[in-house]
């Protein structure tokens, strides 16, 4: 990596720090260039140079947040597919531990001064992804999308009571709590 590209690294996660620092303190409405500049240590002409605007640089930060949170559904599923592995077993699931490592912003995002396209955004990449894996289910086409739906907003659920309860839980509790809740469901099927 270059000394260029180092620094633009080092730049854009000051930003990102000094933003969820701010919006812990205050709506993003409220959250001036200028004061996210002081507080990332860096010039008002260098924040134009990667974002134009602090939205922008939220919209940034959540599609990032997204890719990875896909990653981590991603992963648990393929763990579960080269297990050949009938049940998920909690250490296959890595959704948890992608929460725990990025809790500021989840905070942020079910917080009451985030914005309920946030989480439409996050409900929306995650029922996506629940449908592409029911490919291989016997599910009956006319219940697919509550099916995704319901599922979509469970993991929500979860990561949003976690976040409530102040991420006291390990990921590791947590995927096991996801677990127990799926066998709960299949017992009562």
């Amino acid at each position: 990596m270059s000394t260029q590209d180092l620094r633009v690294t080092k730049t854009k996660e000051s930003l990102r720090a000094a933003l969820m620092e701010l919006l812990t303190e205050k709506p993003l409405e409220k959250v001036a260039v200028t004061e996210l500049c002081q507080r990332a240590g860096i010039t008002r002409r260098t924040f134009y140079l990667h974002y134009e605007s602090v939205a922008k640089l939220l919209e940034a930060i959540i599609e990032e947040l997204l890719l990875q949170l896909e990653a981590s559904l991603r992963k648990t599923s393929q763990q579960r597919q080269h297990a050949q592995a009938t049940h998920l077993q909690p250490q296959m699931i890595s959704l948890f531990h992608h929460v725990a490592a990025h809790r500021q912003m989840y905070r942020y995002i079910f917080s009451a001064s985030s914005q309920f396209s946030i989480y439409k955004r996050f409900y929306e990449r995650i029922k996506t992804i629940v449908r592409q894996s029911l490919t291989d289910m016997e599910i009956k086409q006319e219940v697919r999308e509550f099916y995704a739906s319901y599922n979509a907003n469970a993991v929500l659920g979860l990561i949003m009571e976690w976040s409530e309860q102040e991420f006291q839980q390990t990921a590791t509790t947590m995927a096991s709590v996801l677990v127990e809740m799926m066998e709960l469901e299949n017992e009562e099927e």
